[in-house]
């Protein structure tokens, strides 16, 4: 059992450097590099993974889980709940937009099997964090619900929405517009 494990280990590791080296591009890593890079053989890999794409979306998952868990937004005065919430909603989506295949992976992965432990959940409770102390926590958690899920439909849709709604993800003053106003969508103002 324990060989197994660390089998297992070795493949998702060597993976991840592959993932790294290659800038986050699962097409560039192909199954028998994984292997070389682990010294095991091919087969292991379905043993273990039943795919080289389920392989890759179990490090992409781990990945981003590191990245939310260390996520620590600016420490700046606000003015305002929409204005701190906006920040920090503008530094998960330029996260996004900077390494859109592994993000796009993480919350496709995370729309398949949606969990309490999922990315987008733990993102959720993170942002839950920018708006004010005197919500309940209920409408907390609901606010960061609906302002991560469209922040995803957004980004997965990026063509759409800029054909649609005229704002251009790779541009980072479209990113900020489209955020702010969707934060003032959500929290109109400060009582």
């Amino acid at each position: 059992m324990q060989k197994s494990i660390e089998v297992k280990e070795k493949l998702i590791s060597a993976t991840m450097e592959l993932l790294e080296a290659s800038s986050g591009h699962p097409d560039a890593v192909t199954t028998r590099a994984i292997a070389e890079k682990a010294g095991v053989g091919v087969g292991l890999i379905n043993y273990h993974f039943r795919s080289k794409e389920l392989l890759i979306q179990e490090c992409v998952q781990r990945v981003i889980e590191q990245v939310v868990s260390r996520f620590k937004p600016k420490q700046t005065q606000y003015e305002s709940d929409q204005e701190r919430l906006t920040d920090w909603a503008a530094q998960v989506f330029d996260f996004l937009t900077e390494n859109r295949a592994i993000s796009r992976i993480s919350i496709l992965g995370d729309m398949q099997e949606y969990s309490i432990q999922s990315n987008s959940v733990k993102t959720q409770q993170g942002l839950s964090y920018a708006i004010r102390e005197t919500l309940p926590d209920s409408e907390k958690q609901w606010l960061s619900f609906l302002l991560v899920s469209v922040m995803q439909v957004a980004f997965l849709g990026s063509d759409a929405c800029r054909e649609r709604l005229g704002y251009d993800f790779t541009k980072p003053e479209d990113r900020r517009a489209f955020l702010s106003r969707l934060v003032s969508t959500l929290i109109p103002s400060n009582p």
